[in-house]
């Protein structure tokens, strides 16, 4: 079962016991109701009043839509309209326990896919002091295998596993904010009037939700009529671990003439172990700017995980800001950080798409995914993955890569090569895939030339196995053109062209972010 589908599932079997006022009947199955009442779309009323058409999702992932059957297209469908389904099935909910959201999705994390990064041991590395050996760490050395087991894509695989916290934790935000519109709807309260304010706190606080406990759950319209801020703060105990997370949300939405515009930020208290902070103690912080019209959308995500409990990530912009870092700030981000960033059509996929993230504060480049979809059926695009500017840059580019990010003798210089895989979705089996046997440039040695001609004893575990003992010259010298190993095969920039450009003349361009200046109210670092 997929990753989005299982957290979907969870999602329909959770929402009982979470519902904003208790539940009553049961839960049909389906992808839209935790009732047995029929789902309608969202009124007018509230399409103007909320995005009903965003998400945060990776275009590659996919989820069955049927029972498990997949035989078809129709079988399958993308991650970005099951969670748009969720959310306009809370927004149009009559009863209360329509108004439903999953607080345990704050803190979902990313994970990584198997074919991407993974730990390799070596000896008689030639760019260290021979003898040496080791184990490259991992994440450092990309996509290592053109496909994971099940026979998808690499680059798709790693970007769904990347983006699953990022993802996750926008649907718990915005299907939290549209349990408010749900239950203000339920209760008469709905649409307040202009330059008025709705408090929903003590409706939104009841008896049955014992893991809930909410302190503020208030929407306010503008005396424009145009401007809608939703304000909800509450305490989530983890059932698992008994563990109180302290989590707020602020929803800045603007109604316009095509669409809407707006900024989401979300606070959430958790733990993260082996980080960077001098404890385990950390604040989750999100962000999401957008701006919709008809179904084209532009957003960027930014996430981050802040030391300490308490730690406002945010600046005075409503942004999650990298440029407030660990140590420089004691309650700065010292864990990962990801910035996501796209402009496409929301009814195809088809467009522009940008993932970075940043292990930590002093890392001097962020890994990154620059992605091409197609308005084709079914879904192909095209994938490149390679290093770019650090979080802090406003730059979604790859400008190269890097071979050898933490072997031996490193000299942290960037080749001008990146990764590429060219996909389509196989439609039976609902795996987006690599399009044909040439369809992938990943073939590397793991050394500062990219290279390896075989002239020394360098030994690297190219099949994963564990054991050096069976590596011979023809898994572990890559040359090119090839001799008696393999080719090297990675994208190179074109003569007199960057690989930002590169890739640009391919037909995949550094999407843009959009801008929101409406006023932020939450809380913000210093």
């Amino acid at each position: 079962m997929r990753r989005m589908e299982k957290a979907l599932l969870f999602f329909l079997s959770i929402t009982c016991a979470l519902a904003i006022n208790g539940c009553s009947g049961g839960g049909d199955g389906g992808t839209g109701t935790s009732g047995a009442e029929e789902t309608t779309a969202p009124t007018a009323e509230v399409t103007d009043a909320f995005p009903t058409t965003l998400a945060v999702s990776s275009p590659f992932e996919l989820v069955s839509s049927g029972a498990g059957v997949k035989s078809s297209a129709k079988a399958f469908t993308s991650g970005y309209s099951s969670i748009t389904s969720e959310i306009s099935a809370i927004l149009s909910g009559t009863t209360m326990a329509s108004c439903t959201f999953d607080p345990q999705s704050f803190l979902a994390k990313p994970s990584r896919a198997e074919c991407y990064g993974p730990t390799m041991n070596y000896s008689d590395h030639p760019d260290g002091s021979i003898p040496n050996s080791g184990q490259l760490p991992s994440g450092d050395t990309g996509i290592w295998n053109e496909t994971e087991s099940t026979g998808e894509a690499c680059a798709a695989a790693e970007l769904n596993s990347q983006m699953e916290g990022v993802s996750f934790q926008t649907m718990a935000a915005m299907t939290s904010v549209a349990s408010m519109v749900c239950t203000a709807n339920v209760n008469g309260s709905w649409p307040p009037a202009a330059g008025t304010s709705v408090d929903l706190t003590t409706l939104a606080t009841p008896i049955s939700a014992v893991n809930v406990v909410f302190n503020t759950a208030t929407i306010t319209l503008d005396s424009t009529g145009t401007v809608w801020v939703y304000d909800l703060d509450f305490v989530y105990t983890d059932p698992s671990t008994s563990t109180p997370h302290d989590i707020s949300v602020q929803l800045s939405h603007e109604d316009t003439s095509t669409g809407g515009r707006g900024r989401f930020t979300y606070v959430a208290d958790d733990s993260f172990t082996g980080g960077n902070c001098s404890s385990s103690d950390v604040t989750l912080n999100g962000s999401l700017v957008y701006d919709t019209s008809g179904t084209d959308v532009d957003l960027q995500s930014r996430l981050g995980y802040f030391c300490g409990h308490g730690s406002a990530g945010v600046g005075s912009d409503g942004l999650v800001d990298p440029s407030y870092k660990y140590p420089t700030y004691a309650t700065g981000w010292g864990n990962n950080f990801s910035i996501f960033t796209a402009n496409f059509d929301s009814s195809t996929l088809a467009g522009q798409y940008s993932y970075r993230w940043q292990a930590g504060p002093n890392d001097s480049n962020s890994r990154v995914f620059n992605i091409g979809v197609n308005n084709t059926s079914p879904l192909t695009g095209e994938a490149w993955f390679g290093f770019g500017e650090p979080v802090t840059v406003s730059d979604e580019c790859i400008d190269g890569f890097y071979c050898s990010w933490a072997g031996p003798g490193f000299t942290h210089t960037m080749s001008n090569y990146a990764q590429r895989q060219h996909v389509t979705l196989n439609t039976t089996t609902g795996l987006v895939e690599p399009t044909n046997a040439g369809a992938s440039d990943i073939t590397y040695a793991p050394t500062n030339a990219c290279t390896y001609d075989g002239s020394g004893s360098f030994s690297y575990d190219r099949d994963l196995d564990g054991d050096l003992t069976n590596e011979t010259a023809a898994t572990n010298v890559v040359t090119d053109p090839v001799t008696t190993g393999l080719l090297f095969d990675l994208y190179p920039a074109a003569t007199g062209r960057t690989m930002c450009e590169t890739i640009a003349d391919r037909g995949i361009s550094a999407p843009t972010a959009p801008a929101y200046t409406g006023a932020y109210t939450g809380p913000a670092h210093p």
